[in-house]
Formats: structure tokens, sequence, C-alpha cells
């Protein structure tokens, strides 16, 4: 939605593609968790593939995968995950419809999802009312199908909230789905046409520095969609934008919408690469490695190490003296990643979605690099993606294959004690105990202070599992030994090292990934 991961053809600066391909990470309320990740936790059921890219949209998200495939997780309302149903999907899945097809990219918006495929050609499923898959009706499609009203080849897609850009090959750009605040770039009015259910192909504002598409110079390069707001960049390093621009977002120094794109002559300077459009806030990216920012700036998404707004963009100054190869911005939060491999996070961490591995509300004004990608880790990020409250890494190889790997069976095997140590009745009187914690009529920050402690008590339940399974799978000798240091008597152990705990919970965990080994390869 609000970003796509990163697109090697947008700038010179990047990897080649061949050395691009890593492991998956995820952190904050990322789909197919049920724990709120408040540090990045490797994605461990697609380890036998190399991830190319990925994509993250408001509670769904999207992989390329190194043989070109797709795999897609989280909600499934209106068929956005491309499997044919609206069913939601806890692990990712390959999209079967598009087994035969090598897919190079994929963008998530709020309700759908595009999919480029190698030869240029361009598909989307999801929510249609609005006319944002262009297939020239209002139909939700369940399944990836081919965008035919795109009749050139095409080089990138990008899906807003409620509305899709194309741009294809030659350098034209497209747009369609929902017109309000002229988010399509199309100059349509504001009290005209509703939506548009076919691409219809994007020209330029006659505003002061405005360069015409039809001209070589003005070829398009890159796209980008936000919320409610997008941005083209051109083949000659200049970028324009267009939409809802309440909070500056546009760039322009005046919180006004654009019902086309406009020039933002703040940048002509410099040589601008990538844009990246957020809920409210742009992200820009020049040639040289130069981050900028403009929009709404709460939470501190703009990494400037402040909350105020900016109506024009401005360099990062925390950044300046660092390469930035590729910067991702989400609903409330932004990534920027480096030359070196790093990834500085800044803005709303309230869902874990920085990686800051805080329990406790918290805002990162300045960019800060996760301690889980801290220097020293060994960590390379090859690239990031922001979503609504949840963020996506790629690496070029395991941070800590014992403790990744291994953290992800304990914690499962965690989850089985838990249920097994827990009868149906206190799970009942656990329900409406945690909602009588938060009253009716309670402030954001009431619920939100609420939510983070219910997750740090589940979190701490969890630990405290997972030590009795680690417990339990030492010597006899090393058990006393811990148990004295922790001044816990052996009885106590005893109880909770109960044999029919442990062995119902590897029972389980063996039950439950011969049936994950069998759907996957069913569905692939």
């Amino acid at each position: 939605m609000l970003a796509n991961a990163f697109e090697p053809k947008k700038t010179t600066l990047l990897v080649p593609q061949k050395n691009r391909t890593g492991r998956l990470y995820l952190s904050g309320r990322a789909p197919g968790e049920a724990d709120q990740l408040n540090e990045p936790k490797l994605l461990t059921g697609l380890l036998d593939e190399q991830v190319v890219m990925a994509s993250c949209g408001a509670r769904h998200t999207a992989l390329v995968l190194g043989g070109g495939q797709v795999a897609t997780c989280g909600d499934g309302a209106h068929g956005k995950l491309g499997h044919g149903t609206d069913e939601a999907k806890p692990e990712f899945i390959l999209v079967a419809a598009l087994g035969a097809v090598h897919i190079s990219q994929v963008s998530c918006g709020r309700e759908h999802t595009g999919f480029l495929d190698s030869e240029g050609g361009l598909w989307t499923c999801g929510l249609g009312v609005y006319g944002a898959l262009g297939h020239g009706s209002l139909v939700d499609e369940v399944a990836p199908r081919r965008v035919e009203t795109i009749k050139y080849a095409a080089a990138h897609v990008a899906c807003g909230d409620l509305h899709t850009l194309f741009l294809q090959r030659d350098g034209r750009a497209f747009s369609c789905g929902l017109a309000a605040g002229g988010r399509l770039g199309l100059g349509l009015a504001a009290d005209g046409v509703a939506c548009v259910d076919t691409p219809k192909e994007l020209t330029s504002s006659p505003a002061a520095g405005a360069t015409p598409q039809g001209r070589a110079d003005g070829a398009v390069a890159a796209l980008s969609a936000g919320a409610a707001h997008g941005a083209l960049v051109y083949a000659n390093g200049g970028v324009a934008t267009f939409g809802v621009g309440g909070h500056g977002q546009l760039g322009h120094g005046a919180p006004t919408d654009e019902v086309r794109p406009r020039k933002v002559m703040e940048l002509v300077p410099h040589r601008v690469r990538v844009a990246s459009c957020g809920a409210a806030h742009t992200l820009f990216l020049t040639s040289t490695g130069v981050a900028f920012a403009c929009g709404l700036g709460s939470y501190g998404r703009l990494g400037t190490g402040a909350r105020e707004s900016l109506l024009t963009p401005r360099m990062l100054a925390s950044l300046e003296q660092t390469v930035v190869v590729q910067v991702s911005a989400g609903a409330r939060h932004s990534a920027f990643v480096t030359e070196g491999g790093q990834v500085y996070m800044a803005g709303d961490d309230g869902s874990g979605q920085c990686a800051a591995n805080s329990h406790t509300a918290l805002a990162l004004r300045t960019p800060a690099v996760p301690p889980k990608f801290a220097e020293g880790t060994g960590a390379t990020v090859l690239g990031a993606s922001c979503g609504t409250d949840h963020t996506a890494y790629v690496l070029k190889t395991v941070v800590d294959a014992h403790f990744d790997l291994r953290a992800d069976q304990i914690m499962k095997a965690a989850a089985v004690l838990q249920k097994i140590g827990r009868g149906a009745a206190v799970r009942r009187m656990r329900a409406p105990a945690a909602k009588k914690r938060v009253p009716q009529h309670a402030s954001p920050q009431e619920r939100r202070a609420a939510r983070q402690a219910d997750a740090k008590a589940e979190d701490d339940r969890r630990a405290a599992a997972a030590k009795v399974i680690q417990h339990g799978a030492r010597s006899k000798a090393v058990r006393k030994k811990e148990a004295k240091a922790d001044g816990v008597g052996n009885s106590l152990w005893g109880a909770l090292r109960s044999r029919f705990a442990i062995a119902s919970a590897a029972k389980q965990l063996v039950a439950d990934a011969n049936d994950r080994h069998q759907r996957q390869y069913s569905d692939w």
C-alpha cells in the first residue's frame, strides 16, 4: 500500500539484482502473527526459498520469491491475497493462479494487490468497487486477473489505498480507482467523476516548472502511490506530486491538493531517483544517496528529529553522512536502508513496527537502527517495506541462526504449553477481564497502553513457558544448578516439568509441522 519494498530499477545505487535475494524478517503487528513483534522475527516457513522483495499493505503482505513465485499472507477480504477466496491466511502461501507466470514485482494496497510479470504483464486482485483493479468494472477479483486495458508492456505498479498507478516501459504513467482529492492525477474536479475503472494516462500540470510527459526528458522512470497521493519520478531527475496535500505531503509549500502532477521545485537542484508515499508523508531519495522528507510529522515519522510537519522537502541531517539506497514510507513510520546494509527506522513504534524492542509507547523522531540489526550483529539489510502497523525486512542471511531458528520453535511449543495448562474456564474468565481493564470511553492513549500491557503480560507468560521447555531439555545436574540459582525448589520444577506437558507439546508441534508441510505443497 503505502510503500513497496526495494525496487532495483529505481536507482543505480542499489546492489545488483542477483545479490539481492535473502531471508525475511517481520516486526510489528504482522499478518499471520498471533502476537505483536517488538523485534524482527525470522520467517522460518520459507527457509527453502530466497525472498527477492516484500510489500506490506494495511493488513496483508506479499513476497516475490527467487523463482518468480508470489506468496501472500494476512487478511483476505475481497480476495486481495489472490487465493480464489476471501479467507485470511495465517501463513504465507503461494498464489496458485500465478504459478505459470514469472513475477518480478508486487505492490500491496489497502484492499487490493498488484503484480508485474517479467514480460511486462499486469495483474490485479482484491477490492474492485472503486475501479482500482483497472479491468473496466467495479467487481472484486479473488484471484489475479490480467489487466488487458494496459496495451503496452509495463515497468511498475503501485497500489494506494483505493487507487492504482501503472508505469509503462515507454515512460508513460496511468492511473485508475477513486478520484477523490485528485489522487489519480488526471485533472478531475473534486465534484466531477467519482472513480475511473479503466487506466487513464496522466499529464503534467501547467504550473511553473512542470514538464510535459510527451517529451523525451519528461519520461517517467518511477512512481509511488500513497494513501491518497502519488509521486512521479522523471528520467531527468525531476519529481512531481499530486493528490491530497493537506499535511504538506506534496512538498509544494502549501497544504493544498493538486489534481495533476506538479513539479516539486524545492528538489530541482537535486537529481531524484526514488519517491515513496505514505499515508500523509513522502520520502525522496537522490542519486547521491541523500534522503528528503515532507508532510505530516507526528510520531517523528519524517526522521527530522522533531514532530513538526513540513510543507517542503527537508534533508535528513542525521543521515547526511550516510549513503541511503532505499526508502519506504508507511502509515506512521519510515525506513531508510543504507549502502552498508543497515536500516534506520523512524516514527511510531507503538505496535513494534520500528523494531525498537520496547513494550511502551515509543516514537523515534531521529532514525535509529533496530537493536536486532545493530552494528556487530552481522546483519546485512537489503530492503525494507513499511505497512500500516508492520514492517518487512529482507536480509542477506539469517542474523543468528541458533537463536532465530530455535526461538521460533520454542515459542510455538510455549503456546501449546499455555493451552494445556489453561482450561476453557480460565480462558473464558480472561476475555471479559481484559475488556474491563479498558473503560468504554477511554482515550486512544489509554487503549494503547492497555494493549501494550496485555502484550507484555503475554510475552512474559510465553517466556516462562519457553523456560520450562528449555529446562526440561537440559540434563538433571544443570536443572538442579539453575533451580538453586533461581531459588526455586525441585518440587516446583518437577510440577512445571511435567512429562505429560512436554510430550504433549512435542506431539502437537510435530502434528502442526506435518499439517503445514502438506498444506503448503498441496497449494504450491
